[in-house]
């Protein structure tokens, strides 16, 4: 089975798992994966689509990067299956009219030591550089409530 393949069917499990309450997850979370389901069925009519060969490009961009610190420093960011499910969401609803990303805000919050400013990073730098379509003139605003925090990630 292809990389590829073998990432849509854990994003595809993650989701069956969080609605199913298998996996503990927030409201917040609950609800936007179950827009995504139910934008899987009925986006099309608003104009929606879901491009898994975007979605999936978009989680290969992490497989460039590694962790610049911590003890994983120098290790590959391997997406955790939660991760991949952000990314792939967040990337891969389009426009079908114009292709561009369905999304252009995000608030991502998970407890402390789950990998968000490293996540947040490899977004920001992926968006930034490398967005699909191209954005001429594109920019990234992060915010953090610590300064060191926020001046770790600049």
């Amino acid at each position: 089975m292809s990389k590829s393949r073998q990432r849509k069917k854990r994003v595809e499990k993650y989701v069956d798992e969080v609605l199913s309450e298998q996996r503990i997850a927030s409201i917040a979370e609950r609800q936007a994966l179950q827009r995504h389901v139910d934008d899987l069925r009925d986006g099309g009519q608003r104009g929606l689509v879901f491009d898994w060969e975007i979605a999936d490009c978009c989680c290969d961009w992490f497989d460039l990067l590694t962790f610049s610190k911590g003890t994983a420093a120098g290790e590959p960011f391997d997406l955790l299956d939660f991760q991949e499910t952000i990314v792939s969401l967040l990337t891969g609803w389009r426009s079908e009219e114009t292709g561009l990303r369905r999304f252009r805000r995000a608030f991502i919050s998970m407890g402390r030591g789950n990998g968000k400013s490293p996540l947040a990073a490899g977004l920001a730098t992926m968006l930034w550089l490398n967005d699909i379509p191209h954005q001429p003139g594109a920019e990234v605003a992060c915010a953090a409530t610590k300064r060191q925090q926020a001046h770790d990630y600049v």
